[in-house]
């Protein structure tokens, strides 16, 4: 450190892997004993400059003896995975009228693949989605009213599925093919000249095709005689079957300036928090939670400020659960991360 008479010095030791012919850490041809991973590199600095032209100067040795600890160095993992696909898109519309749209569109999506945290355990390979969307939007009353909507089909093949794995670290394996139908619909209404309500709407029907198994292979299937954690039928986590929102917002003068009030309310329904039967046994159904948001604000071409309320009800609602192991070994010590409270 540099002090007030324009001198200091320094002084800073780290450890170095050492890098041999294998280009694995740890392993330096030149180490002393076998199984040496490094060295520690001890370094020094100095300073003097007392008018700005003074000198400085730094430095570095290594120490060139060291004890390895226990059965250091760890075993090194060198693990990749390598995939060459491709996706397709495909689209057509129609403009029935001037204010009416309709279209239908093909398309393929994925995920890619990897290696678990756990480099012990298998890789999982890329999911495919293929979607089939038939789909309208419409304007009515002079603009004043949009309805807009889409119906679809989604397979997904070789799904990647998350759960807690040994000694509580996440474990990402294939799943079966998987089948998702629904339909979305949104409506935007300008009432009067001051109030517009919007709100939209949405359902799903998702399945399971084929049995699910937390160990299934690389095309997503159980091998022969394992044990199915999740029977062929079974509805996706995560994703409720039914939810919605609906917003008010009223403008009106207030004092020289622009004023509003706004109402948002949003629904979802209880839905799995987990794939595997027992698994979601333990951890419990997400609940279905209703949120109501509130805000009143004024601006004029210079200035604007808003006041809001968050879950104005104060709703207890859960977005997921999850434990710091493994529910077979942690049991009913669960956690559920809430949405906001009342803010």
């Amino acid at each position: 450190m540099k002090g007030f008479f324009g001198f200091g010095l320094g002084f800073n030791r780290s450890h170095v892997p050492g890098y041999g012919s294998d280009n694995i850490p740890g392993t330096p041809d030149d180490a002393n004993e076998v199984g040496e991973p490094g060295d520690p590199r001890n370094g020094g600095s100095g300073a003097y400059d007392p008018n700005g032209q003074g000198w400085s100067a730094n430095g570095e040795w290594r120490c060139a003896s060291q004890a390895d600890f226990k059965d250091a160095p760890c075993q090194n993992v060198d693990k990749r995975i390598s995939e060459t696909d491709h996706v397709f898109r495909a689209n057509l519309s129609f403009k029935a009228t001037d204010t009416a749209l309709l279209y239908a569109t093909w398309s393929e999506g994925y995920r890619p693949g990897g290696i678990n945290r756990n480099p012990f355990l298998p890789d999982y390979v890329s999911d495919f989605l293929t979607n089939w969307e038939a789909g309208w939007k419409t304007r009515w009353m002079d603009d004043r009213l949009q309805f807009n909507g889409a119906i679809f089909l989604q397979d997904w093949d070789d799904i990647q599925v998350s759960f807690q794995g040994l000694n509580g670290i996440t474990q990402v394996a294939n799943g079966p093919k998987a089948e998702v139908k629904g339909i979305e619909v949104q409506l935007d209404w300008l009432a009067t000249d001051r109030l517009r309500i919007g709100g939209a709407l949405a359902y799903y029907d998702s399945e399971l095709k084929d049995p699910y198994c937390d160990d299934s292979n690389n095309n997503g299937a159980c091998d022969p005689g394992e044990n199915i954690n999740a029977p062929a039928g079974t509805s996706l986590p995560i994703t409720p079957d039914f939810k919605g929102n609906l917003t008010a917002r009223y403008t009106f003068p207030l004092a020289g300036f622009d004023a509003h009030v706004q109402g948002a309310l949003a629904y979802q329904g209880s839905r799995a928090s987990q794939l595997n039967i027992a698994d979601n046994d333990r951890y419990g159904d997400i609940p279905s939670t209703t949120l109501l948001d509130l805000a009143f604000g004024i601006e004029n071409d210079k200035y604007g400020v808003e006041l809001f309320v968050s879950n104005a009800t104060d709703e207890k609602a859960p977005l997921f659960v999850l434990s710091e192991c493994a529910p077979q070994v942690c049991g009913g010590q669960n956690y559920g991360v809430q949405a906001r409270p009342r803010t």
